[in-house]
C-alpha cells in the first residue's frame, strides 16, 4: 500500500512560504513547487489549489500546458500564452505575492469528480504516469522548465499516497538532477515539518539514509535560476531550450538541393529560439515529402535528418507506411528517440558520419505512394482524424503536404482542402515561413489566419 503524508492545505502553504523565505523565490524553486500544486489540483480536483499556483510568476506555462493535454503545445496557443505570461510577469509584486499566501482563505472544498468514480480515474492515470513523462521528454527533451515540473509534480503523487517510493524513484531516475537540492527539501528533508503520518514511519517519507538513491538527490545541477523578486525580473529561456547543437557543414558553392536544405536547417529551427519543436517537426515531414518524390535520394535524406533534432519518428513511420505502429512498437521508438537524444551522439553536436537508426527504420518501412486528392485525404483521414490525434502528426504533415505543393506534385486545391479539412490549422506563420524561405515580418503576421489564405502562397 502506498504511504500518505496527512497534511492540510495550510500545512502546505506554511511549507511553501517556509521554502520560498528560505531558498528564495528563484525560477527554479517556483517551478518546483508550480508543479507540485499542479499534481495535487491534477489528482485531487480541487480548484484551490489551482487557484495558489496562478499566484506564482508566470513561468514553464508551455511544459504545463502539455503535462495538462500530454500533447505537444500549438505554436498558435504558445504565442498567446507567451504574450499573456509577459504581462503577468511585468505585474509581478514580490510583496503582493506573499500577502497573498500569507492571507489565503482555506474554506472547504469538495472534490469535483468525473462521471467516472475519481479512484478509477486516478488508476487509469496511473497505469500511464511513467509513459506520460518519457513521452513528453521525447519531444521536449529534458529541459529545466520540464524537469522541475515534473519533480514537483511526481513529489505531490508521493505525498498524497497515489504512488509508491519506488515508483516514485523509477521515474525521478528518468530525469536529469537539477534542483535536487530543492527537490530534496520538498520531498521532507529539510523544509517540511509533517507531524501527522499515516500508514507510515518517519523514514518511509524521507528519503533513506545511505541509500544510493539519497545521494542521487543530493547531487544537483543549479543551471540558471534568477530571482523573481530582483528588480526589473523578467522570465529567461536560459536553460530552458533542448540542447541540440548539430554540426552541419555547407559548402556555399553547393548549389544542390541537399545544401539549400541544409541551410534552411540552420535559419529555420534554432534550438535557441522559439518554437524550435514544431518547425523541427514540420521540417521532418517536408523532408519525408521531398524523398517520397525522388527531390533527394536517400543518402541526401540521411545527412539532412542528422542535423534535425529527432522527434516525432513514431508519426513519421505511419505517414511513410500508411501503417498505426502498436503500441509496444510505439513504446520502443519513443525509447530509440531517447537514447539518440541523450547522449549517443557525443555532446549532442551530430556529423554527417552519425547513423540514425531511427532513419533507418523509417526507410525500410517506407511503401509507394498514389498522390491523387481521395487516396491523400484517405490517408489524411487515417492518421490525422480516426486515432486520437496528436499535434506532432498534424505538423509532421503540414510539411509533407507543403513538399508535395511546392513540387507541383499536387493542385492547390488538394492543398487547400487539406488544411481546411484535415490538418488543423496549428502553425500559419511557421508554414508561411518554411514556404517563402524568409522570417514573416510583423506586418505580414497580422494577415495570417491560414496559411491557404496567406498572400505569401501563390496558385499554381
Amino acid at each position: 500500500m502506498n504511504s500518505k503524508i496527512s497534511i492540510s492545505d495550510e500545512d502546505i502553504i506554511n511549507n511553501i512560504l517556509k521554502s520560498l523565505r528560505h531558498d528564495g523565490v528563484t525560477e527554479h524553486n517556483v517551478l518546483m513547487w508550480k508543479g507540485y500544486l499542479y499534481g495535487l489540483y491534477d489528482w485531487s480536483l480541487k480548484n484551490f489549489y489551482l487557484d495558489v499556483l496562478k499566484m506564482f510568476p508566470d513561468i514553464g506555462f508551455k511544459e504545463l500546458y502539455e503535462i495538462d493535454f500530454s500533447d505537444l503545445i500549438y505554436p498558435e496557443v504558445e504565442r498567446e500564452l507567451k504574450e499573456l505570461a509577459e504581462q503577468n510577469n511585468r505585474m509581478f509584486d514580490c510583496k503582493q505575492f506573499f500577502n497573498k499566501l500569507d492571507n489565503l482563505d482555506y474554506a472547504s472544498e469538495k472534490n469535483l469528480s468525473f462521471k467516472n468514480p475519481l479512484e478509477d480515474f486516478q488508476q487509469l492515470k496511473l497505469s500511464a504516469l511513467k509513459k506520460t513523462v518519457l513521452s513528453h521528454l521525447s519531444w521536449r527533451g529534458a529541459t529545466d522548465a520540464l524537469v522541475l515540473l515534473w519533480k514537483g509534480y511526481l513529489t505531490a503523487l508521493i505525498h498524497g499516497g497515489y504512488i509508491s517510493y519506488e515508483t516514485y524513484i523509477d521515474i525521478l531516475g528518468c530525469l536529469t538532477p537539477v534542483g535536487n537540492h530543492l527537490l530534496f527539501k520538498l520531498y521532507g528533508g529539510i523544509v517540511l515539518e509533517i507531524s501527522d503520518i499515516t500508514n507510515a514511519s518517519t523514514q518511509e517519507v524521507s528519503l533513506e539514509e545511505g541509500t544510493d538513491s539519497r545521494e542521487g538527490f543530493l547531487q544537483s545541477t543549479e543551471g540558471n535560476s534568477l530571482d523573481c523578486c530582483q528588480p526589473g525580473w523578467s522570465a529567461t529561456d536560459r536553460g530552458y531550450y533542448i540542447n541540440w547543437y548539430p554540426s552541419i557543414a555547407i559548402d556555399q558553392s553547393d548549389n544542390s538541393y541537399e545544401a539549400i536544405i541544409k541551410q534552411l536547417v540552420t535559419e529555420y529551427a534554432d534550438p535557441n529560439k522559439d518554437y524550435f519543436v514544431p518547425k523541427t517537426l514540420i521540417l521532418r515531414g517536408y523532408l519525408v515529402g521531398l524523398l517520397e518524390i525522388g527531390k533527394i535520394d536517400e543518402n541526401a535524406y540521411f545527412r539532412v535528418s542528422r542535423c534535425l533534432y529527432n522527434i516525432g519518428y513514431p508519426e513519421l513511420i505511419f505517414l511513410v507506411s500508411n501503417t498505426q505502429p502498436s503500441a509496444e512498437r510505439y513504446d520502443e521508438l519513443m525509447q530509440l528517440t531517447r537514447e539518440l537524444n541523450n547522449g549517443n551522439h557525443s555532446n549532442n553536436f551530430p556529423s554527417d558520419n552519425d547513423e540514425n537508426v531511427l532513419d533507418l527504420i523509417l526507410i525500410s518501412s517506407n511503401c509507394k505512394k498514389i498522390y491523387d486528392k481521395e487516396t491523400l485525404e484517405n490517408r489524411a483521414y487515417k492518421q490525422l482524424e480516426l486515432p486520437a490525434p496528436s499535434v506532432m502528426a498534424h505538423l509532421i504533415w503540414s510539411g509533407y503536404i507543403l513538399a508535395l505543393y511546392e513540387n507541383k506534385v499536387i493542385e492547390y486545391d488538394t492543398l487547400a482542402f487539406m488544411f481546411t479539412k484535415r490538418i488543423a490549422k496549428v502553425a500559419n506563420r511557421e508554414l508561411c515561413e518554411l514556404f517563402s524561405k524568409r522570417p514573416i515580418s510583423l506586418h505580414e503576421e497580422k494577415f495570417i489566419t491560414l496559411f491557404v489564405d496567406a498572400d505569401v502562397l501563390p496558385r499554381n
